[in-house]
């Protein structure tokens, strides 16, 4: 007997489950430190005072008066990012603050090299991006940057990715060039940079897959493959998906989506063969 099901789910679990899958997870951040009636506003937080640059919306990286003054983080800071086994870094030391160029809180440059600010809880510290050409160096998208030789995703170069031919994809750390599409740090094996695209949430699609986030979805069909609004679920015509997993047992030409609340939930309804 064919009976109504409605299917209830706490939107702020699917919303955890979607996001977190395919996007940066946010940094709690600390309040700003109020600026000197000497300061000059850079912008994003940053300001030039004294013949140095100071970053004042939020978090500490050096002691005392250079608490905030980013290229003398402080020796406790220095020995924290090297136990954390961050890998090999630069310091800011040594910046030109006269030329000092602030383009996102991120990202900074000054006519000697360009540079990547790292958050982590109520420190920062900023360091030199690795072989960056200060005069080419551009922003893509989020953190997916290049000069006129190297793209970088956050602080880090892909070595495998064309400067030339890369941009972003819409809808996440997703983007390609003229011959692969790439996940984060990640080169998504067999996927076609021609037709790939995001159709919805952190689903993807090119003319012969369906992908979640960079993970292809078995025997999923691209062309009749559709996102239920902008949740995690999806349906294409054979089967109904949760967060690019199969949820057997439903019936595909039934299944709609009845609402989506930002308050928090999410309610869909389908009929099923059986109780």
């Amino acid at each position: 007997m064919n009976i109504r099901a409605i299917i209830t789910r706490t939107l702020g679990l699917l919303l955890f489950l979607s996001i977190t899958a395919c996007q940066k997870k946010e940094t709690t951040r600390t309040a700003p430190t109020p600026p000197l009636s000497t300061d000059t506003d850079l912008g994003h937080g940053y300001v030039r005072r004294d013949g140095a640059i100071h970053f004042i919306g939020g978090g500490t990286t050096g002691t005392g008066a250079n608490a905030t003054r980013i290229d003398m983080p402080s020796p406790r800071l220095l020995r924290k990012v090297v136990d954390s086994k961050f890998g090999p870094f630069k310091t800011a030391e040594g910046l030109d603050a006269a030329s000092f160029e602030v383009l996102t809180e991120t990202y900074t440059r000054d006519e000697n090299r360009v540079y990547y600010k790292v958050i982590s809880n109520d420190e920062f510290i900023v360091i030199v991006l690795p072989e960056a050409d200060p005069a080419s160096f551009e922003l893509l998208e989020g953190n997916l940057t290049r000069d006129k030789n190297r793209v970088w995703y956050n602080y880090e170069i892909q070595h495998e990715v064309d400067a030339a031919t890369v941009e972003p994809i819409e809808g996440g750390p997703v983007y390609k060039d003229k011959n692969s599409v790439f996940y984060q740090y990640t080169q998504i094996s067999g996927a076609d940079p021609a037709t790939f695209k995001h159709i919805g949430s952190g689903y993807y699609a090119d003319s012969k897959r369906v992908y979640w986030c960079s993970t292809p979805i078995p025997d999923a069909d691209p062309i009749a493959f559709q996102v239920m609004g902008d949740s995690f679920i999806a349906k294409d015509s054979t089967k109904i998906y949760r967060s690019g997993v199969h949820l057997p047992g439903y019936d595909v030409a039934s299944f709609e989506l009845i609402l989506h609340n930002e308050a928090g939930f999410q309610i869909f309804s389908t009929r099923t063969a059986s109780i």
